[in-house]
């Protein structure tokens, strides 16, 4: 069973009339809600870092972040910071966070773990399978840059972060791994399809 999106009109629904996670007329899954502003943060103040976040079609995201002072800067960067909200059913929304093994739960919590032989995988999942809906969020990292990971689920959204700790001389631009964004139907598999290509 399934329940369609409330609508203007109950006999044809249009996608915009959808909530994130119903089914649209013919069986396909809406996307879902995918919160990416400004996608970013820095514990650095404003007129000491400039930052540049560019995005593609593809859902890829990449970052540069300039010291634009006279000093030198160290400072907290989280980026990806996303909200993911595959269905309005928060009872229905789950997160994969592959700590020691995998957690896999639908439960309201923060959880946080570097990048390490305990968090081996950089990817973080949100999905609802009930809806056909979900996001994977990849870290495109091939050189093991320091990090840590954050799921914090609260009602039917889940925000996944990733924080570097970053030093930067006058003038120096540091550019963290690149982001990958992939909704999905199904459940957390095919997000881990996706971090495996």
């Amino acid at each position: 069973l399934f329940e369609l999106g409330i609508s203007a009109n109950p006999m044809t629904p249009t996608a915009d009339d959808m909530p994130p996670g119903a089914l649209r007329p013919g069986g396909a899954p809406t996307p879902p809600q995918i919160s990416a502003s400004p996608g970013y943060r820095t514990s650095a103040a404003p007129d000491q870092v400039r930052a540049e976040l560019t995005g593609a079609a593809d859902g890829r995201l990449s970052l540069a972040v300039t010291n634009i002072s006279a000093r030198p800067q160290r400072f907290t960067l989280t980026f990806p910071s996303v909200t993911i909200q595959p269905s309005a059913e928060s009872g229905g929304v789950y997160y994969v966070f592959p700590r020691q093994g995998a957690i896999i739960s639908r439960a309201d919590a923060q959880l946080e773990a570097a990048y390490n032989a305990a968090f081996p995988l950089q990817f973080v999942d949100v999905f609802a399978p009930a809806a056909n809906s979900g996001a994977a969020v990849v870290v495109l990292d091939n050189r093991g840059y320091p990090k840590k990971f954050r799921v914090r689920k609260k009602g039917a959204a889940v925000e996944v972060e990733v924080d570097y700790q970053v030093e930067l001389a006058p003038g120096e631009t540091y550019r963290p791994p690149s982001v990958q964004l992939t909704p999905h139907g199904g459940d957390w598999h095919e997000g881990f399809a996706a971090y495996r290509k």
